[in-house]
């Protein structure tokens, strides 16, 4: 993303420049000036959808880590939740004192 900015940003100083030459050609006169303005409001209009677009998928990249991050998390609870059960559900309750105290320490 981070380098969709920096060519993004690199692009809207050379809009800037082309805006400034054509607006310095139709200043003097040139004989297809309404092409000329025509052709920087198109390449202003695309620049802008094109920004839209870079925003739109930041947004969509920012949705799907947070989606990603909870799938990974619901796995971890439910390997836990497993391991717990299965504790839980042991039927042994241990041989002596010592056992016992082995057991308590694996819950």
């Amino acid at each position: 993303m981070e380098s969709c900015e920096r060519d993004l940003s690199a692009f809207q100083h050379t809009i800037g420049r082309l805006a400034k030459l054509s607006s310095g050609l139709v200043d003097r006169g040139h004989f297809d000036s309404s092409n000329i303005k025509q052709k920087q409001v198109d390449l202003e209009s695309q620049f802008a959808q094109l920004q839209k677009l870079r925003q739109s998928r930041e947004e969509r990249l920012i949705e799907s880590k947070k989606l990603f991050r909870f799938l990974r998390e619901t796995e971890e609870v439910a390997e836990w939740i497993g391991d717990q059960t299965t504790i839980a559900a042991s039927e042994d309750y241990g041989r002596d004192v010592e056992h016992v105290e082995l057991l308590i320490q694996v819950c």
